[in-house]
């Protein structure tokens, strides 16, 4: 049976999460949890595998403290999202490290077919067994589109996956056989983002996500914001469908009109090695776009950081990046990266989900709740 953390645990956990190799007393004075408390609460997260200690920290004087970390083997979870052209599948272990992935081709044919080779990808990636014997704890996926308010809950999605538009979700669950948990995919990057941030102080961030569209995820106070029925962050209306936009697919369109089509990502990637003059065309329009959808998002919810990623290569985001930095931008504290993860950072943030929902605290992290 899987160890259920109390409240208390799972804001201990975070804490670990966020600092690495981390001392008792660091965690103590961070988290306001008296140091008897504390160390019964340890004591049961080393015996259910979640923590270890390793090797004594030197300290000036006294006992060197033992540093706690998360332990990678004690759980792992699945990640499913979908590209324009692909179907992407990762597995990661409980400290967040990718240990599985796969990339097929998206299919043709309506929601089963579609539906039946995401089970088998899922499937074949747990037969690996990239944690041993041990099962994951469950599955995360990440859908673009739009999540209606009906009963059972459905999404609107773009054209290569219509088929799936319409779909009942409530049901997914049973058809992978793990406990299923479904997220707009720039929440689920968003997510990805912020446990791989390299400002560990950021509490807030945003994403700019380009994709089939382009959106928007947040973590605000290190929590999901979700909005209504999970749609927040839809700044791709901004830039109507049918107009020129910064998207993955508005770029297909682009190049295929100059010659130049593409049908994966990795198609795209070999083309951005040596740009074609429509690449670059699209690339210094597309990076006005964005600037000015990131500077309304700077300025609505203020983010500690501001990321610039998605479903993109990386040559390709740091392309838009550069044209995104020279623009005019009114607030010089402003903080934007760009993302590190790659074409594959909604399928990591789906795999998240399960130890989200799991093991992170139910209401914010430690430093929100000082």
């Amino acid at each position: 049976m899987q160890f259920l953390p109390s409240s208390t645990q799972r804001l201990v956990l975070e804490y670990i999460r966020d600092g690495g190799a981390v001392a008792r007393s660091e965690i103590a004075a961070s988290t306001g949890i008296n140091p008897g408390a504390l160390s019964r609460l340890m004591r049961e997260l080393i015996e259910a595998g979640l923590v270890h200690e390793g090797t004594r920290i030197r300290a000036a004087r006294g006992q060197p403290p033992l540093p706690l970390s998360l332990n990678p083997g004690a759980a792992w979870s699945v990640g499913l999202s979908f590209s324009l052209h692909e179907i992407e599948v990762v597995g990661i272990n409980f400290a967040g490290t990718c240990i599985a992935e796969r990339v097929v081709p998206l299919p043709e044919g309506n929601a089963e077919v579609i539906l039946a080779q995401c089970a088998r990808l899922v499937r074949a990636l747990v037969a690996s067994g990239p944690q041993g014997t041990q099962p994951p704890i469950g599955l995360g996926v990440a859908l673009p589109g739009y999540f209606n308010h009906a009963t059972p809950p459905k999404v609107e999605t773009f054209a290569a996956l219509s088929a799936l538009s319409g779909l009942d979700l409530s049901g997914l669950s049973g058809r992978f056989g793990l406990p299923t948990w479904i997220e707009n995919n720039s929440t689920a990057a968003a997510l990805a983002e912020f446990y791989h941030r390299p400002d560990r102080q950021a509490r807030t961030l945003g994403l700019i996500n380009v994709g089939y569209g382009f959106s928007a995820g947040f973590i605000v106070g290190g929590r999901l914001y979700r909005g209504r029925a999970g749609n927040a962050g839809e700044i791709g209306r901004m830039y109507p469908r049918g107009t020129p936009r910064p998207s993955v697919l508005d770029l297909g369109d682009t190049l295929a009109a100059a010659g130049h089509p593409v049908t994966s990502t990795r198609a795209l990637a070999d083309l951005c090695a040596d740009p074609p003059p429509a690449l670059r065309t699209w690339v210094r329009r597309a990076g006005q776009q964005l600037a000015h959808a990131m500077n309304m998002v700077d300025l609505i919810i203020a983010p500690d950081e501001l990321v610039l990623g998605g479903q993109l290569p990386v040559d390709l985001a740091h392309m838009l990046f550069a044209e995104v930095s020279a623009a005019q931008m009114d607030r010089p504290d402003r903080r934007i990266r760009v993302s590190q993860l790659g074409p594959l950072a909604a399928a990591k943030g789906a795999a998240f989900l399960p130890l989200y929902h799991g093991f992170a605290p139910l209401t914010g992290t430690a430093q929100d709740q000082k």
